[in-house]
């Protein structure tokens, strides 16, 4: 299974912008309107490949300010978290 179909599994979903820029991005759920999940490269401007190093994850509120900012060595140290 690729980091893509992980991705996909755990409710990200990637968007992609008309600049070119990507990003996997996940609703919080309807217990927390209008916040969401980021998911980045290290640049913050595409969503992180198998091989991305390191990668940034930021939470946003509602006022689409973001909240919390981690980073995380790898994508597959990222889905590792998430799937335990």
């Amino acid at each position: 299974m690729t980091a893509h179909d992980r991705m996909e599994d755990l409710g990200f979903f990637r968007y992609d912008t008309n600049r070119g820029r990507s990003a996997y991005v996940k609703m919080l759920g309807k217990d927390e309107p209008g916040r969401f999940v980021v998911v980045a490269d290290s640049t913050g401007r595409n969503a992180p490949s198998e091989d991305s190093t390191p990668v940034l994850v930021a939470t946003y509120g509602d006022e689409l300010t973001a909240t919390s900012v981690s980073e995380y060595p790898s994508l597959e140290a990222f889905l590792r978290r998430l799937e335990n």
